[in-house]
């Protein structure tokens, strides 16, 4: 399992897919959410700032089609959620959002970790919980 697959609840849900855990070459931003928490000391609630990411990977094929395209299969429109986000920044949110690969690193045993997007467009977060991954096939 790679290291970022370790940081990531759920992550067998896109090993399964692919077989491995995907670089997200080429994968494309298709939604930000952001939800700003509740917290009620009273109530004992402590619902921390999450963002929810979307987005859509393929496995790139050396196959070449009729056209003289690579091939590209297992589509897959994937959900992340970022529990308990602190701080965020962003740039390049355009109509693709095309990105170079996902990055994620523990910085401290406090479970504060980073998640980076590169591409044209990239997002940098720090969040101190944890990150659940939901996946399924598109096509």
């Amino acid at each position: 399992m790679s290291e970022i697959a370790q940081l990531i609840i759920g992550s067998e849900k896109l090993t399964s897919i692919f077989g491995r855990w995907p670089s997200f070459h080429d994968a494309e931003v298709h939604e930000l959410r952001f939800q700003r928490g509740h917290i009620d000391t009273e109530a004992k609630v402590y619902e921390f700032p999450l963002l929810t990411i979307e987005l859509h990977l393929w496995l790139m094929t050396n196959d070449v089609d009729q056209k003289g395209y690579y091939v590209s299969t297992k589509h897959t429109l994937t959900t992340m959620k970022f529990h308990d986000v602190d701080n965020f920044k962003m740039e390049g949110f355009n109509h693709q959002n095309a990105i170079f690969g996902l990055g994620i690193e523990q910085k401290n045993t406090r479970r504060r970790t980073f998640a980076i997007l590169r591409g044209r467009f990239r997002a940098i977060l720090r969040n101190r919980r944890y990150v659940y991954l939901l996946a399924y096939r598109n096509r």
